[in-house]
């Protein structure tokens, strides 16, 4: 079996297909994994994302990571009781929920949004590419840059 991919126009076994559940999206784009790890590489950026009680979530899209790591630290120590010794493993758990990794869909433009230690990779126990649902979805583009 056999599909085209939408981006690239190449025919490929289905294998190297991209499954809808890690688009996050689910719109009827069909695309590659070559050209979907392209398209993260080169127009995926980070995100801060809080919680926001009428939606779930908020999000703005960070060119600078220095500024962003910045920004986080100083929410973290505004926000987040804690003992000096436990800093470095409380800091990096709030870095994690809140640091995350997007990009618009190239066929829908929402904007999907994974967790750092989510982001597609190769597996050390199979060897073979893993992909992830994204955490969150936006139906709209980030009006807020940084």
């Amino acid at each position: 079996m056999t599909f085209e991919c939408q981006i690239c126009g190449v025919e490929k076994h289905i294998n190297r297909k991209m499954p809808k559940s890690s688009l996050g999206c689910n719109c009827s784009g069909v695309i590659c994994v070559t050209c979907f790890i392209t398209d993260f590489d080169h127009r995926g950026c980070k995100y801060l994302v809080t919680t926001n009680e009428t939606c779930g979530f908020d999000g703005s899209k960070w060119v600078d990571y220095d500024a962003l790591a910045d920004h986080v630290r100083v929410m973290f120590e505004a926000n987040v009781e804690y003992e000096p010794e436990d800093f470095p493993v409380a800091f990096a758990a709030y870095t994690l929920e809140h640091i995350k990794f997007g990009k618009p869909c190239p066929f829908c433009g929402m904007t999907c949004i994974w967790r750092t230690d989510k982001l597609p990779h190769v597996s050390p126990v199979t060897g073979k590419l893993t992909f992830h649902a994204p955490d969150q979805v936006c139906r709209t583009s980030f009006v807020r840059e940084f």
